[in-house]
């Protein structure tokens, strides 16, 4: 499905990020139209090698039938 020109981990900062879950949260904003995103890192179960990227490789990173949700949030709910 694509080429990966590096490896992504899913391995956190102190922050709680990770170079993985930063490319998963960035596609569903992208999908969605959304202007922010929350990507769950306890569904991140495999890394992304360098190079060929399969369809079987992104579903060992996600292997859950995840659906994507929009809603209408203010800063304040967010935040709660």
């Amino acid at each position: 499905v694509g080429l990966a020109q590096g490896a992504l981990a899913r391995s956190e900062t102190p922050a709680g990020e990770s170079a993985l879950g930063n490319l998963i949260a960035d596609a569903q904003r992208v999908a969605t139209n959304a202007q922010i995103s929350f990507m769950n890192p306890g569904g991140i179960r495999a890394d992304l090698d360098s190079g060929e990227v399969t369809w079987g490789e992104l579903f060992a990173i996600q292997p859950f039938a995840n659906d994507l949700v929009s809603m209408d949030l203010s800063g304040a709910q967010i935040k709660t």
